[in-house]
């Protein structure tokens, strides 16, 4: 009974959870299909402006390019994992018993990606390239299912376990880019005792990127790639044409690629990343890590113990900047987040000296040289290493590192104006010898000027003078008319009798000329009366 009961109140939560499940796969179906239909147009523009030879021609890579597979940034190895049996490729340099770093690649890189670091942190670090599984000189194992999340951190455990040091509890610097990144998270969260320190560049944790795509839709456009590998076979064909022009433009276009102009791929390094995907069966490997994503356990939601370093690219393509600062807030207060200015995704391709700077200073100490400080700047802007070594002379406050220059003797036996003030000397400037003064001379007080002087004396300015009174005006009075003189009054509605006030002039006035007599109109009573009272009287 109780357990049926328990059934029944747990029925519309299973409910709600089934159909929030089924929402979910539809959503995704439907963002991978508008994902699709977008790429397609991209295709057929392609076909239409190449051609059909030409944007289904396809370079033939038989050798690999310099750099890839020789010994120019290090030692190529192969590890057997015991658990899966596959074989990893990795590339390693540094002493052999120096602590591990363990350096993660992207998509749709390999370890090349990783060259400028390997020769920074070598002096210090044994660093370690790793081909992910699938990807580069590791081994390919078919089929969607070997490329589950769970499989891709087991391997990643079994590598730090294996080169990690000491033997007894091997520990790393992990570091990751991108899908590197992503399962550095994950390993830094679930195997803390694994990692050292966390370094991330440009990859979301899947927590903090989930509640970030709800707050900004606008995410889901930078991400429209992630539902394009989701469907079959169409990723594999949009990404082949035209010899691999998409991941070209991926990697070197103007909004996508590394906005450094000085820091462009040249065509060998770029044929360093499309060697493997090139290979039979190399391009397939990749795309099954999108297509697990969404298959995977839900991510965990605690930050990571160890402490983490976050550096992302002001101008990333693909995903938001705002990224950043959203999971600071979610990590731990130890951790570190530094926005790189105008930087691109690819970080270790195009500010391999910035990072290896600001790597350095959160392992402590620089990439090469752990003993000198670096000043905490800006965010973004790397530290500038202080140079060490040089004494500051005592005798110069002001001015580190420049001795003083010693003080000449004073002459004696001049005396001095007394209540003079000597000039205090300048921090950093002392030395330099005063001037001694000259004797004092006395100077007979000036006597107060007398009348008999021809000295005038000063007299004082002169006020000014008063202010005039208002002005005031008196009315003129009026004048009657001399007696005997009857004139007619220029206004004829006042009485002739009443005496004028001033004498009249007679004005000659033209005659005028003759009036027209304007035509009379009648007026009905239903005629709507007119308003025009210059022409017509006004109507009662």
């Amino acid at each position: 009974m109780p357990r049926r009961l328990l059934a029944l109140l747990l029925a519309p939560s299973r409910l709600l959870l089934a159909l929030r499940a089924r929402l979910a796969r539809a959503a995704l179906a439907a963002a991978a299909l508008l994902s699709g239909v977008a790429f397609a147009l991209w295709a057929a523009a392609l076909l239409l402006r190449r051609g059909p030879r030409a944007a289904l021609r396809r370079r033939r890579r038989d050798a690999a390019p310099a750099g890839l597979a020789d010994g120019t940034f290090g030692e190529h190895r192969h590890l057997r994992l015991q658990g899966s049996g596959l074989r990893l490729h990795y590339v390693t340099r540094g002493p052999p018993n120096a602590p591990l770093m363990l350096l993660l690649h992207g998509f749709p890189q390999n370890w090349f990606c990783w060259r400028h670091l390997l020769q920074e942190f070598s002096p210090r670090f044994r660093v370690v390239a790793l081909d992910l599984r699938g990807c580069g000189a590791s081994e390919k194992p078919p089929g969607r299912d070997s490329y589950r999340l769970e499989l891709l951190l087991g391997d990643i455990c079994e590598v730090i376990e294996a080169l990690g040091t000491p033997a007894g509890t091997p520990r790393c610097v992990l570091v990751g880019h991108d899908w590197g990144g992503l399962l550095a998270w994950e390993v830094a969260s679930s195997h803390p005792q694994l990692v050292e320190k966390l370094v991330v560049m440009d990859a979301p944790h899947r927590g903090v990127m989930a509640a970030f795509m709800a707050r900004h839709p606008s995410q889901l456009l930078r991400s429209c790639y992630v539902f394009l590998f989701q469907l079959p076979w169409l990723p594999e064909l949009l990404l082949s044409l035209a010899d691999f022009q998409l991941v070209r433009t991926f990697l070197t276009s103007v909004r996508t690629g590394i906005q450094d102009p000085a820091r462009r791929l040249s065509e060998q390094e770029l044929d360093s990343y499309l060697f493997s995907l090139s290979q039979p069966g190399g391009l397939s490997p990749p795309i099954h890590y999108y297509r697990n994503l969404f298959r995977a356990a839900p991510p965990p939601r605690e930050p990571p113990r160890p402490p983490a370093l976050l550096l992302w690219g002001s101008r990333d393509a693909f995903l938001d900047p705002r990224l950043g600062p959203a999971h600071l807030r979610w990590l731990r207060p130890s951790a570190r987040l530094r926005l790189l200015p105008a930087a691109s995704h690819w970080l270790p391709d195009e500010r391999p000296r910035p990072l290896a700077q600001l790597i350095g200073e959160f392992l402590g100490g620089g990439a090469g040289e752990a003993n000198i400080p670096i000043i905490p700047g800006i965010p973004g802007i790397p530290g500038i290493p202080i140079i060490p070594g040089i004494p500051v002379s005592p005798s110069s406050p002001g001015i580190p590192g420049i001795p003083g220059i010693p003080g000449n003797p004073i002459i004696p036996g001049i005396p001095i104006i007394p209540g003079t003030p000597i000039i205090p000397g300048t921090p950093g400037t002392l030395g330099i010898p005063i001037i001694p003064s000259i004797p004092s001379i006395p100077v007979p007080p000036v006597p107060p000027s007398s009348p008999s002087s021809p000295v005038s004396p000063v007299r004082p300015a002169p006020s000014p003078p008063p202010p005039s009174p208002p002005r005031t005006w008196r009315a003129r009075r009026a004048r009657p008319n001399p007696p005997g003189t009857a004139r007619t009054h220029p206004n004829p509605a006042r009485s002739l009798s009443e005496p004028l006030t001033k004498p009249f002039r007679t004005y000659t006035r033209r005659p005028n000329p003759p009036e027209t007599a304007e035509p009379t109109r009648s007026f009905s009573e239903a005629a709507e009366p007119t308003r025009n009272r210059r022409t017509h009287p006004k109507l009662p």
